[in-house]
């Protein structure tokens, strides 16, 4: 891991608790936001590496391929009770998984001997 990986890390429990700390005061949506773009900070982290390593590497697309549509269960659900923050911290989560699952299959296709696509896809969905 890099420094900042580390930081990001050790800030994460600083996220809870200043969400614990705000809840219920004027300054819940301020904290909200500032933590939804430091989780999309840090998942970008693995787009970011793939441009550039020019390769896939570890990334588990399966995860994203699963990550995006909950995400966007929690979208329709954030626009039906109305909220901004969680509107635009599930935005966030969308662009930043959507990157990822583009950038993984660009580079996917140009590695050696590629698999066909139609065929990567479906041994993405066979149980391990």
């Amino acid at each position: 891991l890099k420094w900042w990986e580390y930081a990001v890390m050790g800030l994460c429990p600083l996220m809870i608790l200043a969400m614990l700390m705000t809840a219920g005061t004027p300054w819940q949506t301020v904290v909200y936001l500032i933590v939804a773009l430091g989780i999309g900070i840090a998942m970008a982290t693995q787009p970011v590496e793939m441009w550039w390593k020019k390769e896939t590497g570890a990334v588990e697309i399966r995860m994203y391929l699963i990550y995006l549509p909950t995400t966007l269960v929690w979208l329709a659900y954030s626009i039906s009770i109305g909220s901004t923050p969680f509107i635009i911290g599930c935005w966030i989560g969308i662009a930043v998984n959507v990157a990822t699952i583009v950038v993984w299959c660009f580079y996917r296709l140009r590695e050696p001997h590629p698999p066909h696509l139609l065929v990567s896809v479906v041994q993405l969905f066979k149980a391990s």
